[in-house]
């Protein structure tokens, strides 16, 4: 086994970090959608609101990508 093929090689043990961090991610994401307000239906949102809950979701939609292309990876499934 090269370098690089022990560099790409994943293993079950590696989820644990990306799997918690997207779980963070979507804690942070559904914390700020609940000051905000965004969960009643009168709550206009300001610029920098919508900005961040836009950020947050594309991170989050990042970390579950990386979940799966480990899980994949191990399974020796394409993704």
């Amino acid at each position: 086994m090269t370098m690089a093929d022990a560099k790409q090689k994943v293993t079950f043990h590696d989820l644990e970090p990306l799997i918690c961090d997207a779980d963070n991610m979507m804690d942070v994401l559904v914390n700020m959608l609940d000051q905000t307000g965004l969960t009643s239906t009168d709550q206009v949102l300001t610029e920098r609101d919508r900005e961040l809950i836009s950020f947050m979701v594309n991170v989050a939609v990042d970390m579950t990508k990386k979940v799966r292309t480990a899980y994949y990876a191990i399974e020796g499934k394409a993704s």
